[in-house]
């Protein structure tokens, strides 16, 4: 299973989408992708684009909030957080969530805060 959060605009999520059905459909591995409503593109991606249907794997696609998993991983600071802003996910998302969690984490030079500085600079 391979895990793909889009970011940017339309143009640089259709890019790494694009990028990662082309690998999937090679390696023949299940893609996930997590479809973030955020100030850069706050459009589902149903209302965009028609269902794709590949033939070699699995694919799911899912609209998410803003700063999907990071800020749902279950922890109390998260939770706190979350209670007060009145953000709240359903339980596929928080399955995800989790067990996203739950995986080993990369070096830290790849992290969420890293990229977003790359990107945003």
């Amino acid at each position: 299973m391979i895990y793909l959060k889009v970011r940017g605009g339309l143009c640089n999520r259709i890019r790494a989408l694009d990028s990662l059905i082309s690998l999937c459909n090679v390696y023949k591995r299940d893609l996930t992708v997590f479809w973030p409503l955020d100030s850069a593109l706050n459009v589902p991606f149903e209302e965009l684009f028609l269902s794709i249907n590949p033939k070699n794997f699995k694919l799911e696609i899912f609209n998410t909030p803003p700063a999907f998993p990071e800020n749902y991983v279950p922890t109390v600071k998260n939770q706190i957080k979350n209670f007060v802003r009145f953000r709240s996910v359903n339980k596929e998302l928080k399955f995800f969530a989790k067990h996203l969690y739950s995986l080993p984490q990369h070096s830290k030079k790849f992290s969420e805060a890293y990229l977003d500085g790359i990107y945003n600079s």
